[in-house]
């Protein structure tokens, strides 16, 4: 990296959307510094470092900083916290990498273990993947800890598909084989774009997605979200030459463009109100049903008419069935869902309560709030409603004229049915 550099300065490494690219050369001071803080902190006795934050540009550098300072072992925050403890238990890191996030998640965990806590805190104006560090806690560990090979850099728990799942350890000598056999397959180059679409924690995207790229001198595209929505959106912005993902991804994103091209279901909402006023509420309420299921953006709209349809005795199953759909489509839907569901006044309904926890723990701005208010669901819900109650709630996908109320036919530059679903608040 410190030659890429040195001979491409300027070449971009990193980017994100809302955020300034990150450079070579900014990328190779950030991970200097970096490495000269984890040296200070680290003790020689016990290398190893969790890394867990949410997935973006900071937990990209994060985990090529604690491969190069010592042995990286990147989790997902948003586990169980039994599996995370077990997680610790195993690998018994000396110092943990987190951001806001994940410290208010697991921090009971992280004191059980006597695991250091370093804090991520990236500035909204900085460059995409660079943060600064604060040490909250020291590390407290005395029993003996594991030892490992030298030349040992990353520590990874394997699925457990068929037994138990188990640490696998990974050296430097090995993983710069697999990368460099990926990116001579794939004939990487300089002006080579990945757009990620994986957990940035899993095998994959470390040696596909980080260390290929890196090694290429090629520039990585991460979203602060994955999804359907959000890698459509990434290739539409970013223009990449590539990018990988699962196959349950490559359907969702199918199906996700197919969702956008199907006409707006304007014909189901007009019969539902038909039926509606012709005393035939069931019918009305499974046409409501199918057009929220078209276009999720109706959600914010039409949420409290849905639930008036379909009566208290129905209203958690309505709920349940709502927030397990967006959970299967895309984080942004289930946000939306959850702000349409805290502007009604419903962020106490117990089928909503994990869909809201999860919103605000996984991402860095609601998790703020949410630390704020001393995680009490009520009285971040009364703050985000009151903010929410003065937004601006949908744009024009042509002109960009916003409003608070949904137009079929936008009122700025006529066209018709161009009204999605928008940022509510900006809340980073």
């Amino acid at each position: 990296m410190s030659a890429h550099a040195a001979l491409h300065a300027d070449a971009p490494a990193l980017l994100a959307t809302a955020r300034t690219t990150c450079t070579y050369q900014q990328l190779a001071a950030h991970l200097d510094a970096l490495g000269a803080a984890l040296a200070d902190w680290v003790p020689a006795e016990n290398p190893v470092i969790a890394v867990a934050a949410a997935n973006g540009p900071e937990l990209f550098t994060a985990i090529v900083a604690a491969m190069s300072g010592g042995i990286c072992a990147p989790f997902d925050p948003s586990r169980p916290p039994a599996e995370i403890d077990a997680f610790l238990a195993d690998i018994m890191p000396a110092f943990v990498l987190a951001d806001a996030a994940a410290i208010l998640r697991h921090r009971d965990a992280f004191n059980r273990h006597g695991v250091g806590i370093l804090r991520m805190i990236a500035a909204p104006e900085a460059a995409a993947g660079v943060f600064d560090v604060h040490a909250e806690e020291p590390y407290q560990r005395r029993e003996r800890v594991p030892e490992y090979a030298q030349d040992v850099a990353l520590l990874l728990r394997t699925s457990g598909t068929t037994a138990f799942s188990k640490i696998v350890p990974h050296t430097m000598p090995r993983l710069m084989h697999i990368l460099n056999s990926i990116v001579d397959a794939l004939n990487l180059q300089p002006a080579d774009r990945c757009l990620n679409a994986t957990p940035l924690h899993h095998v994959h995207a470390i040696t596909h997605v980080i260390g290929a790229s890196l090694v290429a001198g090629a520039s990585v595209v991460c979203p602060l979200e994955i999804g359907a929505a959000a890698l459509v959106d990434g290739l539409r912005i970013h223009k990449p030459t590539w990018y990988t993902a699962s196959p349950t991804a490559h359907r969702d994103v199918l199906a996700y463009i197919r969702r956008e091209a199907a006409p707006f279901p304007r014909a189901a909402l007009l019969r539902a109100q038909i039926a509606e006023r012709q005393s035939q509420p069931e019918l009305a309420l499974k046409l409501l049903r199918l057009a929220l299921d078209e276009s999720p953006a109706l959600l914010q709209e039409e949420l409290t008419h849905l639930l008036n349809l379909a009566g208290d005795e129905r209203r958690d199953t309505e709920l349940a069935a709502l927030a397990k759909t967006a959970q299967s489509r895309s984080v942004s839907e289930l946000k939306s869902l959850v702000f349409a569901a805290v502007g009604a006044g419903l962020a106490s309904a117990a089928p909503l309560r994990p869909a809201i926890e999860a919103v605000f723990l996984n991402d860095p701005a609601l998790a703020a709030m949410w630390r704020a208010a001393g995680g009490e669901l009520e009285r971040v819900a009364t703050e985000l409603g009151a903010l929410l109650a003065h937004a601006e709630r949908y744009r024009c996908a042509e002109c960009g004229f916003s409003a608070r109320s949904f137009y079929w036919h936008c009122p700025a530059c006529q066209s018709w049915e161009s009204f999605h679903s928008h940022a509510m608040v900006k809340l980073r």
